[in-house]
């Protein structure tokens, strides 16, 4: 959705190869790819992380510093972050966070201007569902890869972030292979997610087991017990437009017009349906609380089959 002027920047993280479970051969493929594919786009090598301690990045709008810094001599005017209406606006957790009036956007678009760089959130008013659908229209999709432990080509199968794309692929009919659910949801990390109370991006989660058989894939049944599968989520397949006021003026209108060519904008309810979000009443009930104890229970005895 972004200008055919745009500049593609990863901070590569070299010293951190044989620490962790970070693998950086996917991202790195990835560039060389649409690099060869003409895109304009830049690997920058950072010991950023490191040069603090604890060990980390500062904040998580830290990996634009290769930008920053080289905003001149790429002619830069604005920095844009993929970051979605979950993460922006609270959707999926507890309750919703008005964004545009939080210390993070007026911290950040503040501390941006004053080096003359605007930032920019054009898919902070598309949810994870939405990116989704976007993604897999985009003529560059099979090269997209959101595993950050596997190798380019082949994810890990075991991360949280694989689970969910597995889970919503699924969802959308993307995917017309069965999904491995059972081996997945073997893992201890996908367990301890999926125990959390609210599940992060509870919303997608939550979305994407409406869309499921569960006749068919009776092994999510424990898990859509637990979740509010009454809730009408269909606002996930379409754009929070008044979001388009977190995006520079001077790309509003092609950034507007690219999101519009994938999905429909939100509708009055949906709008409320957003600005209205609050679990609370339903992580109280005695339905969520008793599905959560039966779901610890449930992985006790997926574990042994």
């Amino acid at each position: 959705i972004m200008p055919p002027t745009t500049v593609s920047v990863f901070l590569n993280r070299p010293l951190n190869i044989s620490r962790g479970s970070y693998n950086s051969h996917a991202p790195l493929e990835i560039c060389k790819i649409l690099k060869q594919s003409g895109y304009d786009v830049h690997v920058v090598d950072s010991n950023l992380e490191n040069i603090r301690n604890p060990t980390g990045f500062p904040t998580d709008l830290a990996n634009a510093i290769p930008c920053i810094l080289l905003s001149r001599h790429l002619g830069l005017d604005s920095i844009a972050f993929g970051t979605v209406l979950e993460s922006a606006y609270g959707v999926g957790h507890e309750k919703f966070n008005n964004y545009g009036e939080g210390s993070h956007w007026r911290f950040f678009s503040t501390l941006f201007s004053s080096v003359g760089i605007e930032l920019s959130l054009p898919t902070i008013g598309i949810s994870e569902v939405g990116t989704a659908i976007i993604g897999m229209e985009s003529p560059i999709a099979s090269i997209g890869q959101s595993c950050i432990r596997g190798t380019y080509g082949k994810s890990c199968m075991k991360c949280w972030k694989c689970f969910r794309k597995e889970l919503l692929m699924y969802a959308l009919d993307r995917d017309k292979e069965e999904p491995n659910f059972l081996k997945m949801l073997k893992t201890n990390e996908i367990q301890i997610r999926l125990s959390a109370f609210p599940i992060s991006h509870e919303n997608v989660i939550t979305y994407s087991v409406q869309q499921i058989d569960l006749d068919k894939n009776s092994i999510l049944k424990p898990i859509a017990r637990k979740l509010d599968t009454n809730s009408n989520l269909s606002f996930l397949n379409k754009w929070f437009s008044d979001s388009i006021e977190f995006v520079p003026d001077k790309y509003r209108n092609h950034i507007r017009n690219k999101i519009l060519d994938f999905l429909e904008p939100m509708s009055f309810d949906d709008f409320n349906n957003i600005i209205n979000w609050d679990m609370n009443p339903y992580l109280s009930s005695n339905k969520a609380i008793n599905s959560q104890d039966r779901l610890i229970s449930y992985w006790q005895d997926i574990d042994l089959k």
